[in-house]
């Protein structure tokens, strides 16, 4: 572990990425049963640009531990990336699906159920911008209507930008196609306090 956590500091706490590919190899070579490493591993070649490396991890970490959320949170990022959004949402749900399954200490020695629920929510999030990428407001607004009560209760630090997103795209691109639906819209985000 102690690899990983060099790696960790490297990529996150000294922004050498390049050194923390190193690192990385090093604790998948002693321990190629921890699926945080090549997820790392992943990121940390995306972020030098070394994409057909990336790619590579990619695969042998969906092939290895096809429960781990986050293969899938990352394919999502990769497609988001890619303006792929359809894929995008694909890959988001599939990740929320194995977060819900995913006993807290399978590949998480420190994922409680809180933090648990925190990376739900940043998935879900994705989804929702995701919608407002392929112009579909109201799949938008009917998914965020499911996960808002949710995420309220948690206090989710992200949920403002959510609902700035929502109100920004009724105002900026539905008010001016159909005033009707835009007037609709805001009664129905009336509740978020979009006013």
């Amino acid at each position: 572990m102690s690899y990983f956590y060099l790696g960790y500091y490297e990529q996150f706490l000294n922004d050498n990425s390049k050194k923390a590919v190193e690192y990385y190899k090093q604790a998948i070579k002693i321990n190629p049963e921890y699926p945080m490493a090549y997820n790392n591993l992943f990121d940390s070649y995306e972020e030098i640009g070394s994409i057909e490396e990336a790619q590579k991890i990619s695969k042998q970490l969906t092939l290895l531990f096809p429960d781990f959320p986050e293969t899938y949170y990352q394919e999502g990022m990769k497609y988001r990336k890619e303006k792929d959004y359809t894929k995008s949402i694909e890959s988001f749900e599939n990740a929320i699906k194995k977060y819900k399954n995913l006993p807290n200490t399978k590949f998480y020695t420190y994922l409680g159920s809180d933090l648990k629920e925190e990376y739900i929510m940043d998935v879900e999030m994705y989804i929702i911008l995701n919608y407002l990428n392929i112009k579909n407001f109201s799949k938008a607004l009917n998914y965020f209507t499911q996960v808002y009560p949710k995420m309220k209760h948690r206090k989710y630090k992200n949920i403002i930008y959510i609902i700035e997103g929502l109100e920004n795209y009724n105002e900026t691109v539905i008010k001016s196609r159909n005033i009707s639906q835009y007037k609709q819209n805001l009664e129905k985000t009336k509740k978020f306090g979009l006013q």
